[in-house]
């Protein structure tokens, strides 16, 4: 599967895209794996409006500054961990994995209160 890489953001404005409504796509970029105690894999992370197919892409501020902006890498994540501390700090409350490369988890923002 195919995921386009969208617009380069930084993680306040990702965060605020998702409160907005918009869903977030966990990309699985290679085959997780345990090591020890410990997952390793490599994910990124979109932010995907349903209604126009627009992506944007999670970056670390350190990306943004590369020019030109076409050679920008996503923020990659190493370890399901640290994926799972990034995600319920943007507000996931329930957390599932992709763990096959290609694979794609999707899930969204719930308002506080919503039940």
């Amino acid at each position: 599967m195919q995921i386009a890489v969208g617009r380069p953001v930084v993680e306040v404005r990702f965060r605020q895209l998702l409160q907005d409504g918009m869903q977030i796509w966990v990309v699985c970029e290679q085959d997780a794996r345990p090591a020890q105690s410990m997952w390793n894999g490599r994910w990124s992370l979109r932010a995907v409006d349903q209604a126009t197919g627009e992506h944007y892409t999670l970056v670390s501020h350190r990306a943004l500054k590369t020019f030109p902006h076409s050679s920008i890498e996503p923020r990659r994540l190493r370890t399901a961990t640290g994926l799972i501390s990034l995600l319920v700090g943007l507000g996931i409350e329930n957390v599932c994995l992709p763990t096959r490369k290609g694979s794609v988890m999707q899930s969204v923002v719930r308002e506080r209160g919503d039940d």
